[in-house]
């Protein structure tokens, strides 16, 4: 087994939401804001932004709360719509 050595999320102040390619940033380095009204491909989603200033927007306009990394405790994330209930994976 290896160790984990960087893990990414996409920037979604610049990819687009429904079709997200690219602009990946390093997941300790972006904001998130959790509990926004947008959706992403497998349900609740904690969007990831690369700018503070995009999240803090992203916030005002969809509402959530703008959090760091190290914030997110994994009973935070909602796994209710996604792979979890997916047969088949």
């Amino acid at each position: 087994m290896r160790a984990v050595k960087a893990v990414y999320v996409q920037d979604m102040g610049k990819a687009d939401w429904d079709h997200p390619q690219d602009h990946w940033i390093d997941v300790k380095t972006a904001f998130y804001v959790m509990g926004s009204k947008r959706q992403g491909s497998m349900g609740p989603t904690i969007a990831s932004l690369a700018q503070e200033a995009y999240a803090t927007k992203f916030a005002a306009e969809q509402g959530g709360k703008l959090l760091r990394f190290g914030e997110i405790k994994p009973d935070m994330v909602d796994l209710s719509g996604g792979a979890l209930h997916d047969t088949r994976m």
